[in-house]
């Protein structure tokens, strides 16, 4: 089950299929329905368009900002996930991809850390205790308190209990719907390697993380990457040691996970 915030996402059952040059037409529609509910773009004059790659197109950047906020501190910034993507051009114009669902009770098993947060067992307390429609503020500052080691991240310094854990964004996926399901637009990438936080939010919420994958051959196999530069020699999984790798069969409609030995550990049959 997912929760996605625009209904011309939610159409989407796992395994259906679309062009990608009306997937783009949906892009473009989340752009204009964000505008039209008062968001504003992050520069002004930004467009959503492509950069000629020779054989690839790069899409440009677009961002958006909400300026009603439930949380002082931060402001809720979000892309439409295909910012600054490569893909080939033959993929643009002929493509095809498929709508899958991760589930949910995959998210919980593997995706158990995020960028800049290799140990989530205090937040994972937090997140326990914490009433959002009650003083979350003074529970935050009193384990602020409670445990004080900072490291640094993309920000200047973050507590490290709670590094990279939006509280805006989170509140976001709660109460509003994710904005956008996640793009792979080449078949040759990594998986959970970026959106990691929202994929870990997910898990937590009891969603699973829709996700546009290619669609050019029977099935797809992509690593489930355990480490990567920002968290140096830290696992992003649950074995450091261990490589797991996602398999997306479309002719069965199910998703395997393998270990660096290519035995199955999972099957999941998505809804």
């Amino acid at each position: 089950m997912n929760n996605l915030k625009f209904e011309h996402y939610k159409k989407f059952k796992s395994f259906d299929e679309i062009k990608f040059t009306d997937l783009l037409k949906l892009v473009h529609k989340s752009k204009d329905i964000l505008l039209s509910e008062g968001w504003e773009l992050g520069h002004e004059n930004q467009v959503l368009d492509v950069i000629d790659k020779g054989d690839k197109y790069q899409f440009t950047k677009i961002q958006f900002t909400y300026p009603k906020s439930r949380n002082s501190e931060e402001k809720l910034n979000i892309t439409l996930d295909i910012q600054h993507k490569t893909m080939f051009k033959d993929a643009y114009h002929n493509g095809t991809y498929a709508f899958i669902e991760i589930p949910n009770e995959l998210l919980k098993k593997y995706v158990t850390q995020f960028n800049h947060n290799t140990d989530t067992t205090i937040l994972n307390k937090f997140l326990d205790e914490v009433d959002w429609d009650g003083d979350w503020l003074g529970l935050r500052d009193e384990y602020d308190k409670r445990y004080p080691k900072k490291h640094k991240t993309n920000k200047p310094e973050e507590f490290s209990w709670r590094a990279n854990f939006s509280v805006e964004w989170f509140l976001s996926i709660k109460n509003d719907g994710l904005i956008t399901p996640l793009f792979k637009l080449q078949e040759n990438s990594d998986i959970f390697n970026r959106g990691s936080h929202r994929a870990w939010m997910l898990s937590k919420l009891g969603y699973g993380f829709p996700i546009f994958f290619p669609r050019f051959k029977d099935k797809l196999t992509l690593k489930m990457c355990t480490s990567w530069y920002k968290w140096g020699s830290d696992a992003f999984l649950n074995h450091p040691s261990t490589n797991y790798y996602l398999e997306i069969d479309y002719i069965n409609k199910e998703l395997n996970v393998y270990d660096e030995d290519k035995e199955i550990l999972d099957t999941y049959k998505c809804d």
